[in-house]
């Protein structure tokens, strides 16, 4: 098992740096990160949009099963997978949207997103 603090690589389908790109659409309901004003638990579903090389679905999960032990608000959450993706995957079009389920009564959904430049 990785140490604390230590996250699973998301990695590419083998050969998909070779193959024409795919448009993909991939949502995982196991997301958890703990709050740090009271280190409770926050559940939610990520959705993963993008453009470019396939990537490995069994290690996308893994990576977002290893947040479980991050401590970070929602917004700092769907920052790292973001970030994380466009780092390893390199895409042309990137969204990460984070559904939480509602504690106090307001929903936090963030989204960030990376569109293709027009030339």
């Amino acid at each position: 098992p990785p140490r604390r603090g230590a996250q699973e690589p998301v990695r590419l389908r083998p050969g998909a740096q070779a193959a024409a790109p795919v448009s993909e659409r991939l949502v995982c309901h196991q997301l958890r990160t703990l709050c740090p004003v009271t280190r409770q638990p926050d559940w939610g579903s990520v959705l993963v949009e993008y453009t470019g090389p396939q990537i490995d679905r069994a290690s996308l999960l893994r990576y977002i099963a290893s947040l479980r032990r991050e401590v970070g608000f929602h917004e700092a959450a769907v920052e790292r997978i973001f970030c994380h993706l466009a780092r390893t995957v390199e895409p042309r079009a990137l969204t990460v949207t984070g559904q939480f389920l509602r504690r106090g009564g307001v929903d936090i959904n963030p989204t960030r997103t990376l569109v293709p430049l027009e030339r």
